[in-house]
């Protein structure tokens, strides 16, 4: 073993006792911390300093303070110490889990998963939603899945398809009354409804998707109706605003609750649906529950409009 990896290795060792001297500013009060002696204290501290050939700490009769190499490591062992907390209580809720925690976009929230919860409730599972756009790490946090809409899998977890996606123009029900055509989108400005996050985020979800796929690549988008999040222009359509891209599972509890019509010809969107999670996670009961429930009530969804 050469010196380098027996320094990273004691550091390794050692970052409880490095953490506890610098939150307690006293090599006898770390000692306490960890039940150990003293001596031993000021012993391991000495063969760090040997490896690294510098002083981590001033020492004085009254004042203990850390070098700037001492500042450096230390801090680093305290994140140590903090992330080895994290995995113990994540192992701890793989083992025993209690509510599980689910991160998905706030459009997927809002449209589907929220009217989806009394059947969650029936089958035993205790959920709590976290809408949020942004991709959450799942290694750190109390998140333990993620519904995520794209291409996947995702590289590093355990990926598992739950359901792919139809593209669909829909409209409120007063202003929905005929087929949307490119004549149509040609002449009337401001006739479609733009979700900006779908154009930016790597999913397609987009005019210029759907158009391609209807075979009218001239066709461009003129409007200043264009919002945020996907529920947002859908709601502009049910509010009677023009006619927005829906798309599987974000549209089909409007459609059967008379909110909204389809105006367009569906088409397959290129990304899907999928459940995101850790290894670890993956192989608990809970998330083989959840993962059936999700792939099998999507299914149930879908089957609205086709």
């Amino acid at each position: 073993m050469n010196k380098d990896s027996e320094t990273v290795r004691k550091l390794a060792l050692n970052a409880d006792l490095l953490a506890a001297i610098a939150e307690t500013g006293n090599f006898s009060r770390a000692a306490e911390r960890l039940g150990i002696v003293q001596p031993a204290v000021s012993q391991r501290i000495k063969v760090l300093e040997d490896l690294l050939q510098v002083p981590l700490f001033h020492r004085t009769t009254r004042k203990l303070t850390l070098t700037p190499v001492g500042e450096i490591v230390c801090a680093e062992a305290i994140e140590s110490a903090k992330r080895w907390v994290d995995v113990v209580e994540r192992v701890r809720e793989t083992r025993h889990p209690r509510a599980i925690r689910i991160s998905l976009p706030s459009s997927l929230a809002m449209k589907w998963m929220i009217p989806a919860l009394p059947q969650v409730k029936e089958l035993g599972l205790d959920v709590v939603l976290e809408a949020d756009d942004s991709i959450v790490d799942l290694n750190r946090g109390s998140v333990h899945v993620a519904i995520r809409y794209g291409e996947g899998p995702y590289p590093g977890f355990h990926s598992e398809r739950l359901t792919g996606a139809n593209l669909v123009p829909v409209a409120g029900i007063a202003a929905g009354n005929g087929a949307l055509t490119a004549d149509e989108i040609r002449s009337r400005r401001n006739l479609l409804i733009v979700d900006q996050s779908g154009e930016v985020d790597g999913t397609q979800y987009s005019w210029g998707t759907y158009f391609s796929e209807m075979n009218w690549p001239d066709l461009t988008v003129e409007t200043d109706l264009r919002f945020s999040r996907a529920d947002l222009a859908i709601q502009a359509a049910i509010c009677g605003m023009g006619v927005a891209l829906g798309r599987t599972l974000l549209i089909e509890n409007d459609l059967s609750n008379n909110f909204l019509v389809a105006v367009g010809k569906p088409v397959p969107a290129r990304s899907s649906y999928w459940l995101v999670t850790t290894a670890s996670f993956a192989a608990t009961q809970s998330c083989k529950l959840l993962c059936t429930f999700l792939k099998q009530e999507m299914q149930r969804t879908k089957s609205i409009i086709e």
